[in-house]
């Protein structure tokens, strides 16, 4: 029984862990004004690779990432994790024009659970897309929670999207 409910899901899932571990070989040279503090330097990659197009005159980033060693999250499956849920962030920021919009960041540890956060802001009139591709991303990032027996959850209201993964440290992998 796999995780995968089609080919085309299993075959744009495996691309997205392929382009994630190129992210990962390709060196980053930051030239925004992007508050980052975090400790491992595949996420450290991952992260500046995702955010380096971000203009910081346009959106407010912070990120503040604590990664346990004891995590055991494959790499790849980090990438499609943070990348999917940063492009929903950065997406939904680019409808905000009554304010500077932000996206905050957050990786902490706390009682055998590390958390996730990612909260941006977001427009009451964002339009909701209708294309083939759209859901793509939010069902691989279901895949890789389901994988390492993760909860999401996401709190929304009309100005704010807050999306929040947990996973048991130490807990084995499918």
């Amino acid at each position: 029984d796999g995780i995968f409910k089609d080919t085309d899901g299993a075959v744009y899932y495996m691309n997205e862990k392929d382009l994630v571990k190129n992210m990962l070989e390709t060196s980053f040279q930051h030239t925004h004004n992007i508050s980052m503090t975090f400790v491992d330097n595949y996420i450290n990659s991952i992260l500046s690779y995702k955010l380096q197009n971000i203009a910081s005159d346009q959106i407010d980033v912070s990120v503040r990432m604590l990664y346990p060693e004891k995590l055991n999250i494959d790499y790849g499956d980090m990438g499609v994790l943070l990348g999917n849920l940063i492009d929903n962030a950065v997406e939904a920021c680019e409808y905000v024009k009554t304010e500077k919009p932000y996206i905050h960041i957050k990786g902490y540890e706390n009682a055998l659970k590390w958390y996730l956060e990612i909260e941006n802001s977001k427009s009451p009139h964002q339009p909701l897309k209708n294309s083939i591709n759209h859901g793509r991303g939010i069902r691989n990032v279901e895949q890789v929670l389901q994988k390492y027996h993760a909860e999401l959850r996401i709190k929304k209201s009309e100005t704010k999207y807050k999306t929040e993964v947990v996973f048991m440290i130490g807990m084995p992998r499918e």
